[in-house]
């Protein structure tokens, strides 16, 4: 990273900004770019491969939550789980980078960039996060995935929240490999019910 760091500076980042502190920005800000590409990878391969099996946790940890018996999926068979978890997933890894390439611009502006870098960019990855585990049961309740990205971003802290649990237990290795995807599911289930039950929508 240290060497794409000084071609960077030396090809890329302007006379009157080549400082050795512009270096040290550049170089967090790639370290940090490729940890999110990473971990985008990594969250939507787990959505995609593991779609079908979250699907059916969330149905049963909706069952669980409700009085009454839970609708069986409108959308039909395992397949067509697999193919919207599939076309989520892309829709998710297209946001990560339309957000990464936002963010990377940040490092333009010295300092206060590299701050903001650091704030936005887990941030974005914790929402979307959230918000995939927060699909299954939005795609029940009849919302398309536009309308899914809608609900989320109107209850974003709670999104976040759920994203964040996530992302924690996905840094431990191995173990929170495996046990992240099923926190996550259950999380994103328990908090679309709560809030469709009270009515809640947080700004």
């Amino acid at each position: 990273m240290g060497g794409s760091a000084d071609y960077l500076r030396e090809n890329w980042v302007p006379g009157w900004l080549d400082y050795a502190i512009v270096v040290w920005i550049v170089t967090v800000a790639l370290w940090m770019g490729g940890a999110y590409l990473g971990f985008s990878l990594y969250r939507n391969v787990v959505m995609i491969i593991y779609g079908p099996v979250l699907g059916i946790v969330s149905e049963k940890t909706e069952a669980g939550l409700q009085s009454h018996a839970v609708p069986p999926n409108q959308q039909g068979s395992v397949w067509r789980g697999m193919k919207r978890g599939t076309l989520m997933s892309i829709t998710s890894l297209a946001l990560s980078l339309v957000v990464l390439i936002c963010c990377w611009a940040l490092v333009l502006i010295p300092v206060l960039g590299g701050l903001l870098l650091a704030i936005s960019l887990p941030l974005c990855q914790m929402f979307l996060a959230g918000q995939g585990f927060f699909d299954p049961t939005l795609e029940r309740k009849g919302h398309g995935i536009r309308a899914s990205l809608r609900y989320c971003w109107r209850n974003r802290m709670r999104t976040i929240g759920c994203g964040a649990g996530f992302t924690l237990l996905a840094l431990i290795p191995i173990v929170g490999w495996f046990l992240a995807p099923g926190f996550g599911i259950v999380a994103g289930t328990r908090s679309v019910v709560e809030l469709m039950d009270t009515g809640e929508n947080e700004s």
